[in-house]
């Protein structure tokens, strides 16, 4: 047998060596968080700031004015902006990023002296929406979070206002994550169509919009907030059904059931032309997105139920203490 022979490595293949391996060991720490963070569904950075963002807020709303709306009876707004900057959790399990730079946020708070005169305003207003709207620069990433919060008699439903600022943190937290803007035109065009009047163009939007996977995630942190902020135990459909998951899900199967049922509707095949052939997404394909979206959704919610059930029992939560809104 002859002698084994051992080469010398210059300094510079070391280096070239080393640097490979890190590049290596980084590849493979990244495919695991990520599939940590697919498996977790609810990230616990995401969490810990959406009970920070909202003290924050409730904070600065204390020293803004309260302002009479004009021309409707019994209805106040007091709204305000600042820059928050997320921060990583103490309790987090594993390697993530939080956005460099501070993110605007801008809230309203409406105050209604009773349920009717909310209807009224709702009805003839139609300038403002309840919940979260994330507007993207010219460049794909986030850069604002609108909120728009409700009262009644100074009486509010916290659950909602969390469910609305975990949903918008979680898109900020995964577009830093991804390490690259987000674009979707399917999801942009989904975003314009759901607010038609028109059912059939109504439809294909929401389907459109409910696929995309990322709003998947921030509904679903959204769900969580919800329900940590109601301190409920074991989640039941009653629980959940106001909840902005909830709302969507319902939706998106009313919206599948249309396209369902009318798959001979002249007016519905040109809509779909209308607005997808550019996407060769055709009736059958619209079909198919729609069925696949709705076990992605179902199955998230049982993951963050699930999820939540856990923490809910270990008692892991910072909601408990959480203040209420009395500065309204």
């Amino acid at each position: 047998m002859g002698d084994l022979e051992i080469y010398e490595m210059s300094d510079a293949c070391l280096e070239d060596y080393c640097y490979s391996l890190d590049k290596l060991d980084e590849t493979i720490c990244h495919g695991i968080n990520n599939l940590i963070y697919e498996e977790k569904g609810v990230n616990e950075t995401v969490r810990y700031n959406c009970f920070i963002l909202f003290n924050q807020i409730l904070e600065h709303a204390k020293n803004t004015e309260r302002v009479k709306i004009e021309n409707f009876y019994g209805v106040f707004k007091r709204k305000g902006s600042f820059r928050f900057k997320m921060d990583i959790s103490p309790n987090e399990i594993i390697d993530i990023k939080v956005p460099k730079e501070k993110i605007l946020i801008s809230y309203t708070f409406y105050n209604f002296k009773d349920k009717q005169c909310k209807d009224i305003f709702d009805k003839n207003d139609h300038n403002h929406t309840y919940g979260c709207e994330c507007n993207c620069n010219g460049m794909g990433y986030l850069n604002i979070i609108v909120l728009n919060f409700y009262m009644i008699s100074g009486h509010a439903d916290i659950s909602k206002w969390a469910d609305s600022i975990q949903h918008g943190l979680s898109h900020d937290f995964e577009i830093t994550n991804r390490g690259k803007p987000y674009i979707n035109d399917l999801n942009k065009i989904g975003l314009n169509l759901m607010s038609s009047n028109d059912i059939c163009v109504k439809s294909i939007g929401y389907i459109l919009y409910a696929s995309d996977k990322t709003e998947i995630r921030a509904y679903a942190n959204g769900l969580y907030a919800y329900l940590s902020s109601k301190n409920i135990i074991m989640p039941k459909y009653t629980n959940l059904r106001h909840s902005d998951f909830f709302k969507i899900l319902k939706e998106l199967n009313n919206s599948l059931a249309f396209i369902k049922g009318n798959k001979n509707n002249k007016e519905l095949l040109e809509k779909i032309n209308l607005y997808l052939e550019k996407y060769h997404i055709k009736y059958d394909k619209l079909i198919e997105i729609g069925e696949n979206t709705i076990k992605k959704w179902n199955k998230e919610a049982m993951r963050t139920i699930n999820k939540y059930t856990k923490d809910a029992q270990i008692k892991f939560d910072y909601w408990t203490d959480a203040p209420l809104p009395r500065f309204i």
